[in-house]
């Protein structure tokens, strides 16, 4: 019988000022949830490497909540429950230059 389990992330990722990978190193997870930290003000892209700041090639957005309150959240999930998400395929972005805002990172494994 296999089992979803979560994973720590290994704390929130630095939004630079070009897209950065959610992890250096390939590893395989069967669901991803990827969420900026509250009360931060540039929106985070996320999608691959050659996200744009102009959101066009972003497969989610997720909008900043500057005073509190739910952040927003993209979450995506291998229908098999199988460990077929590769997370250093998955980058991040922010939208305003020179901010560098956190988002965090949930990952699940099926064991």
């Amino acid at each position: 019988m296999s089992m979803l389990v979560m994973s720590p992330s290994g704390g929130p990722v630095p939004v630079q000022n070009a897209p950065v990978p959610l992890m250096t190193s390939s590893w395989m997870v069967t669901k991803i949830t990827i969420k900026p930290k509250l009360g931060q003000w540039s929106k985070i892209l996320v999608g691959g490497a050659d996200l744009l700041p102009d959101e066009s090639n972003a497969i989610a957005v997720l909008y900043p909540v500057p005073n509190g309150g739910e952040a927003d959240a993209f979450s995506v999930q291998d229908p098999g429950g199988q460990n077929s998400i590769d997370i250093s395929q998955i980058y991040v972005y922010a939208t305003i230059p020179g901010d560098t805002p956190l988002a965090d990172s949930f990952y699940y494994r099926t064991v």
